[in-house]
């Protein structure tokens, strides 16, 4: 089987290998025009998007108190089908799950750095319970409510190293409860050795 890691993270805005945190900051609003709407990319550690932003949190999710490997709750990920000769012959599991790096490394092709037994959403399609072939999936937040909120933006720490004909990553964003949604980031940065930290105005 080809092995293929794809993420593409879904952000829910009425409603993604990764801890996020959504903030606003309740000054009056910018308005930015899609062009200048430009993610700020660094390894993870060299900037701290908390007071970085002076922002204070909508939602935060590091997925350090999860029982693996469920989603927290309110997160949503598509549904893949398993290898028909695997353990779950055939059936239905999530794209997503949690875990750490032994994890996401327990087919023996995706070795994500290890930071301390960190926990994260990860979509692995070698190892089991899937084992399978992984197009367009996605992991989406719980709905937020942005009213009132001024300066939002997307912070979240990225593994993305597009090993073995990998896909790409994007983020997206909606405003209808999920009916349509517009790109926010088309690709995002991959990289073989880091974890790295995004921050994407919304």
């Amino acid at each position: 089987m080809k092995k293929i890691y794809t993420l593409v993270v879904g952000v829910l805005v009425c409603f993604f290998a990764a801890a996020q945190s959504f903030q606003g900051n309740p000054q009056p609003a910018m308005e930015f025009s899609k062009q200048q709407i430009t993610p700020i990319i660094a390894k993870k550690g060299e900037i701290n998007p908390l007071s970085y932003m002076k922002s204070v949190d909508i939602l935060f999710e590091d997925f350090q108190d999860v029982s693996t490997p469920a989603l927290p709750d309110g997160w949503t990920t598509v549904q893949v089908t398993t290898d028909p000769a695997g353990p779950m012959a055939g059936e239905l599991t999530d794209a997503f799950i949690t875990g750490d790096a032994d994890d996401a490394n327990g087919g023996g092709y995706w070795p994500v750095p290890n930071i301390g037994g960190n926990i994260f959403a990860q979509a692995n399609d070698d190892n089991v319970p899937c084992d399978c072939d992984m197009f367009a999936i996605s992991l989406t937040t719980p709905e937020m409510d942005f009213t009132d909120v001024g300066n939002a933006a997307l912070s979240f720490d990225l593994f993305h190293d597009q090993g073995f004909g990998g896909g790409e990553g994007g983020v997206e964003v909606s405003i209808d409860g999920g009916t349509t949604w517009e790109i926010l980031i088309a690709t995002l940065p991959v990289d073989e050795t880091v974890w790295q930290t995004i921050i994407v105005p919304l």
